[in-house]
């Protein structure tokens, strides 16, 4: 049978194309209305050119996919053979309009394509291509029904699938898809029990109009697919729920302070009328977070928000910033990757709108599941702002932007720049550090103070807490001056709910063992009232013998790149440090495999040291959504426990306690090896982005700093992996996908090789091992590796550059490695080799400039490109439609008309300036992509620069005239002399004409 969604797809397209024909074809199909000329005929052809291009591309890619799927049912064979045929008559037209785009000039009175047709096809010709439209048209017809009443074929699995998948992620698109396969399987039943005189034509009818909206919403949901990344809900849901009873003054008018003042909240005003910012500020561990999602979540904001949208369509979108979690859970591209996710899941109809280019490369098969840039985040957010399609109203809920990694000034620049769009508003919270005080703090109207106001909420807690706790009765009977305690920690706390929690958790033990009210008091007194005391209290309350153990889970808890599983950790706490060789891969999958009920004494033993050792600064959370092996996360009680241990003497104190002998990132690399090779074989994800290709990722990254640390590759470890992913692969090609290769060829660990290179490769000449090195940035081992089997250097047609020079604008935060790039150009790299049609260094040198803000300048680039033009990058090589100059001329040419500091349009100057020094061409016109009437010049761009340096670039620009004349004169002189030689005066070219 067809894959998921192709059989609709397939009938979509032909549907489309039919119609289009038909139409084009008919004598109302008019060209133009009006005598302004052949200019306008000519553009109406050349739209119509597009439009069926597009069609026929989309025919013959469903019509591959047809006739390359295994056990297809009959009706859907059939309907691959039709496309087919559709696809013959597309071209036939395409040819057509070609002929009509040369010759429109002569022949400006066309009233209709058909008129026009009669230029270039006889009368018989014509009828005979409309008639076999409607042949095309009354099979489809037949085999829409047909497909509707076979038990074998897809088409209502496929309507049903997308609907579950909609359920799943809430689309907006769920209840229309239920319906369109109710209406689908009513059909379905009639037909089969042969009940009415159904129309063949008007079912057809409804099965195409079906086949039209799923395929639409298919390409919908691969768009939303590419928007979500892993653990995009996650830290929404690992904050608490609020306590009972608890900041329910946000939706009042006033509410009492600390010092029982009055103070205004306006939050309710601001969610009905206000647009613009409302700031919750407040002190590390006051519950920012826990009131953020409390409130976005609240049906009294929704209404309140009714009031402000009026007539217009209500979207509300949410963030939670995690500076403990993954790079996307910390930085720009994650904020507005969600936000998109969030709205479009929400309003899928704009898909279409906000996302042009990934809709219209989202018809093949494959479609566009390549990572969004920030360019192209930040493109697609402004359409979304502007698009028209839609009367909506967004309000953002933005939770710590004091947890995001990079400039704070970044993140502030971009949420001023959403909040000038009259549609949105965005309540955000922070802790209160000077540059949100500047940013935010100017309006006190729309800000509240969120430590001076849970006065009452901390007594609720406590409170509650209390009386949940079965010996609160007898101490009751023995001394009735609880309220004085409960009023003694409210008092103490200062307003910050985290310090209130670990209070708590000690007085409940001292009631487990039996203390008086009197005995509790006095607990509390010794307690610290500062947070950061009072996790040094706790630190000192740990047993001696633990704290070696307890300094190393520490730091190797911070050392990780994200939070670790209960499983690593247990693996961590192995006393043999070379337990990961002990598996014999020989076996792996097989008899090695670690069962269930073992893993879970591992996790249950690992708990309880855990507690043991971290007193409860380290706790265990639990993903329902990821199998239990990867599920349970080991993570920091708070942001300010991990806050206290990297502070400097902390840190210094635990590293004095950690073994010498051990080495951080090489534990860790063990971990997620050991992960890797003890992992349930039905839990496995090849998936690139998948389990194992996210521990592998991990493992890489550890394995490069354990190189930087050490100066030296650790060969046994890496060979060690390379042979357990080889394995891997083996045992799913033999097991899992039984059904052969080409299942798998997009689907491995290693995304840039096809599966059958991985698996042909001996475990000693794995070229996807080495190009994932490579990636990974091991300069060492890719040195070692290069030393000992230099093929490998061109093992496969990716060029390895590729993997070494990283696109500024995909992956920010990727490290360029001037290192890696000297190793493989020194090995025999080409700089210029090509790849479907694009060149590594183009693509990269071409992203800097596409970056907006410039945010990678750095010497590192400027070096990496002289490496390449002294290895005989050529700038003024094809790349694509233009050359590598000109790619980058346009690239740096947007860049440069926005707002950038001296230093960063130095950076350009710079780049400018290598380039030319290399050869590119300073005689370059290239028309300009923001304006086509527009021609780009290097003149434009010195226009860009400050004038000292546009003096220095007119010398540059001088001197190389200058070579250029140089060269010219001398190949002309040399010329002249040898014609001297000979007696035929005619052959001696004029020197002075070169002069």
């Amino acid at each position: 049978m067809l894959d998921p969604f192709s059989a609709l797809s397939l009938a979509s397209n032909v549907v489309q194309f039919v119609d289009f024909s038909k139409d084009l074809l008919s004598e109302t199909h008019e060209l133009y209305r009006s005598t302004v000329g052949s200019s306008q005929v000519n553009s109406e052809i050349e739209v119509l050119y597009k439009n069926l291009s597009r069609l026929s591309e989309n025919l013959n890619t469903s019509s591959l996919s047809a006739s390359s799927t295994p056990g297809r049912s009959e009706e859907e064979k059939a309907l691959g053979q039709l496309a087919r045929s559709c696809k013959v008559v597309a071209d036939d037209l395409l040819g057509i309009l070609e002929k009509l785009r040369v010759s429109v000039g002569e022949h400006r009175k066309w009233r209709s394509f058909r008129q026009a047709l009669k230029s270039v096809w006889k009368k018989e010709k014509i009828n005979a291509l409309q008639q076999r439209l409607d042949a095309f048209g009354k099979q489809l017809t037949l085999q829409l029904v047909a497909m509707l009443r076979d038990q074998q074929s897809d088409l209502l699995k496929e309507v049903q699938e997308l609907a579950s998948q909609s359920r799943r992620i809430n689309s907006s698109r769920q209840f229309q898809l239920q319906n369109i396969s109710t209406h689908l399987q009513s059909l379905k039943a009639s037909l089969r029990l042969k009940l009415g005189e159904e129309d063949p034509e008007l079912i057809a009818a409804h099965v195409s109009r079906a086949a039209f909206t799923v395929s639409r919403v298919a390409t919908e949901h691969k768009i939303l697919k590419s928007l979500y990344f892993e653990k995009i809900k996650d830290r929404h849901s690992k904050i608490p729920l609020a306590h009972q009873q608890t900041f329910e003054w946000i939706f009042k008018s006033t509410a009492k302070t600390s010092s029982q003042a009055s103070s205004d909240i306006n939050f309710v005003h601001w969610l009905e009328s206000q647009n613009g910012f409302y700031w919750i500020s407040g002190k590390a561990g006051s519950g920012k977070s826990t009131l953020m999602k409390y409130v976005s979540n609240h049906r009294h904001t929704e209404k309140a928000l009714q009031r402000w949208v009026e007539d217009a369509k209500l979207v509300v979108a949410r963030f939670f910033f995690w500076n403990a979690g993954t790079e996307m859970q910390k930085s720009l591209e994650g904020l507005l990757q969600s936000l998109l996710y969030e709205i479009l899941r929400q309003e899928s109809e704009l898909i279409h709108t906000v996302c042009p280019d990934r809709w219209d490369s989202a018809g093949d098969n494959c479609g566009d599941n390549s990572a969004w840039d920030i360019t192209e985040l930040s493109q697609t957010m402004d359409r979304l702002v502007n698009q028209t399609t839609l009367s909506a109203k967004f309000c953002f809920f933005i939770d710590g932007l004091d947890e995001y990694e990079r400039d704070h000034g970044e993140v502030i620049k971009v949420l001023d720049a959403l909040m000038k769009s009259p549609r949105i508003k965005i309540c955000l919270s922070s802790r209160p550090w000077n540059i949100f005080e500047d940013a935010y703090g100017h309006s006190p109207k729309w800000r509240l103070r969120l430590q001076d106001l849970t006065k009452k909420d901390i007594e609720h807690y406590v409170r509650g807490k209390f009386e949940e706790h079965e010996r609160l009765a007898e101490v009751y009977t023995e001394d009735t001056e609880s309220d004085h305690l409960i009023h003694a920690v409210v008092d103490k706390s200062q307003g910050v709910f985290l310090w209130v929690y670990l209070v708590v958790r000690s007085l409940c033990e001292g009631l487990t063992n039996g203390d008086s009210i009197k005995t509790l008091e006095a607990r509390l007194q010794l307690l610290p009232a500062e947070l950061d005391e009072f996790f040094r209290h706790i630190l000192d309350q740990i047993d001696k013998v633990y704290k070696p153990l307890t300094a190393r889970t520490f730091l190797e808890t911070l050392q990780a790149t994200e939070p670790l599983t209960l499983i690593a950790h247990s693996f961590l706490d192995e006393i043999d440090p070379e337990f990961v060789f002990q598996t014999k891969t020989s076996t792996f999958g097989q008899r090695q495999k670690v069962e269930m009920h073992e893993m879970d004494a591992r996790c249950s033993r690992m708990r309880r040291r855990l507690d043991g050792r971290c007193k409860g600064l380290l706790e265990v959370s639990v993903n329902h959504e990821e199998p239990s092996y990867w599920g349970h996360r080991v993570e920091f009680l708070h942001r300010t426990v991990r806050d206290f241990l990297t502070s400097k003497g902390v840190y210094s104190e635990l590293s004095s306690q950690f073994e010498p002998t051990l080495n951080l990132n090489e534990n860790l690399c063990k971990a997620y090896l050991a992960q890797i090779i003890t992992m349930p074989g039905e839990m496995a994800d090849l998936m690139p982005n998948g389990i194992i290709g996210r521990q592998l990722h991990n493992l890489m990254y550890h394995a490069r700093l354990c190189e930087l640390e050490t100066g030296r590759s650790n060969t046994r470890l890496l060979s060690e992996v390379e042979h357990v992913i080889h394995r891997l692969l083996e045992i799913y090609r033999t097991s899992v996908f039984p059904e052969g290769v080409h299942h798998l060829h997009q689907r491995v660990i290693f995304p840039e090789i096809c599966y059958q290179q991985v698996i042909q490769s001996s475990d000693k000449h794995n070229p996807s091992f080495f190009k994932t090195v490579v990636t990974h940035g091991l300069e060492l081992c890719v040195a070692e590796r290069l030393e000992a089997e230099p093929f490998l250097i061109n093992a496969s047609t990716l060029p390895v550059l590729a993997l070494a020079l990283p696109s500024a604008s995909a992956d920010p935060e990727a490290e360029l490695s001037t290192s890696m790039i000297q190793i493989l150009l020194g090995s025999g790299a080409d700089p210029n080799q090509d790849y479907n049609g694009w060149i590594p260094w183009a693509n990269w040198i071409c992203s800097i400039g596409k970056d907006p803000s410039l945010r990678k300048v750095s010497e590192a680039q400027l070096r990496t490109l002289e490496l390449l033009l002294h290895y005989e990058a050529d700038p003024n090589r094809r790349h694509r439609d233009r050359t590598v100059w000109e790619e980058f001329l346009l690239s740096i040419e947007s860049s440069l008309s926005g707002m950038l500091s001296i230093a960063q349009r130095t950076f350009c100057f710079q780049l400018v300036d290598i380039l030319l020094l290399h050869g590119a061409n300073s005689r370059v016109k290239v028309r300009s992509e923001r304006s086509p009437d527009a021609e780009i010049t290097l003149e434009n761009i010195f226009r860009r620069f400050p004038p000292s340096l546009q003096s220095q670039l007119l010398r540059r620009l001088e001197e190389q005239r200058r070579r250029a004349l140089f060269r010219s004169c001398s190949c002309n002189l040399f010329a002249w002399i040898k014609c001297l030689k000979t007696e035929d005066e005619s052959r001696r070219p004029l020197l002075h004409d070169h002069t």
